[in-house]
């Protein structure tokens, strides 16, 4: 590898057997920037740990950590740590890139003098395969340019597909990590919402091309396709850290959509509650009495309109019959 490295690929693998050889492989085959690939090998025991040691063997640009299996989070963290990039992206193992995906996301990145590039992504059914994908050329590409409060926006207002607070489908600057002590909290599911919209904030300029060249599979037994669990209330915790963190910054007409989309976010909780298996009321009064009481502490900052506070009053004193209201 040469000593001066541009790009730092983050790869956390954990029992991802069946796509990892998938995923790798779309990395490697990446057009020719100077990137190093840390694979972050989060205590697998199924062969992927194996798999990754071989493409280390084989590859001067791979680097492979070790560790014990501690979780999504600590395992991004782990390759930030290790990285010497100037500029960082995060990809998950289960998914793939486009050829074209460091290329596209560097060039503008630089061109721009832009803090994070991002592009649009595609969901594929569980076995797709890269070969089964037609990639579609633009040219020439459509670029867009926010600042950090614009894009946090997009996001919330659904402006954008493609344009959502996840890790992947990103570059950024890894400086925009270290300068504002920023790393993935935890312990927690949901770990990019905690994280990307401080990152988005921090930023002066953000660049965006809506081309799909970031392949996200869906998986069956996925945090995002599964029933129930306890966990799952981080979403409704990092929502809320959302809007305390706008209201602790006074940029309050980011706080009334963040905390717009935290209402949004207890409701689909609590309709996955209801639809799950379980005694689940002690969890279901705690979510409602939770939401209650910031509802009455948020309409002191911001002006909520009476349709929706109604509504979500209603919501927090009669879940299962307001969550059938659309």
């Amino acid at each position: 590898m040469k000593d001066s490295v541009e790009v730092s690929i983050v790869l956390p693998v954990y029992n991802v057997i069946d796509y990892l050889d998938e995923c790798i492989k779309s990395i490697l085959r990446q057009s020719n920037i100077n990137f190093e690939l840390i694979i972050v090998d989060d205590g697998s025991t199924d062969g992927s740990q194996i798999l990754c040691d071989r493409y280390c063997e084989s590859d001067s640009r791979i680097i492979v950590v070790h560790q014990k299996n501690a979780g999504l989070s600590v395992a991004r963290n782990t390759g930030l740590n290790h990285a010497k990039g100037k500029y960082i992206t995060f990809i998950d193992s289960d998914d793939f890139v486009g050829e074209k995906y460091i290329e596209t996301l560097y060039k503008i990145i630089i061109e721009s003098c832009a803090d994070i590039s991002m592009c649009d992504f595609m969901e594929v059914a569980q076995d797709t395969q890269i070969s089964n994908v037609t990639f579609k050329e633009k040219n020439p590409i459509d670029k867009y340019y926010y600042n950090g409060k614009e894009a946090i926006a997009n996001v919330y207002k659904n402006s954008s597909h493609g344009m959502e607070f996840v890790s992947w489908a990103k570059m950024y600057k890894l400086e925009l990590f270290k300068s504002n002590g920023i790393l993935f909290p935890e312990g927690k599911l949901h770990e990019d919402t905690f994280t990307t919209y401080k990152l988005f904030y921090a930023s002066n300029k953000i660049a965006f091309v809506n081309i799909p060249l970031y392949f996200y599979r869906i998986r069956s037994g996925s945090i995002m396709t599964s029933e129930f669990t306890e966990k799952r209330l981080d979403l409704i915790q990092a929502t809320r850290e959302e809007y305390l963190f706008f209201r602790e910054n006074r940029d309050f007409e980011l706080m009334y959509l963040a905390f717009i989309d935290y209402l949004h976010k207890v409701k689909w909780i609590l309709k996955i509650i209801f639809s799950s298996a379980g005694d689940n009321k002690e969890i279901t009064r705690s979510i409602c009495m939770e939401l209650d009481h910031d509802i009455e502490e948020c309409k002191n900052s911001i002006n909520i309109p009476m349709i929706k506070y109604v509504y979500y009053k209603g919501m927090a004193k009669f879940p299962k019959i307001f969550t059938l209201i659309r």
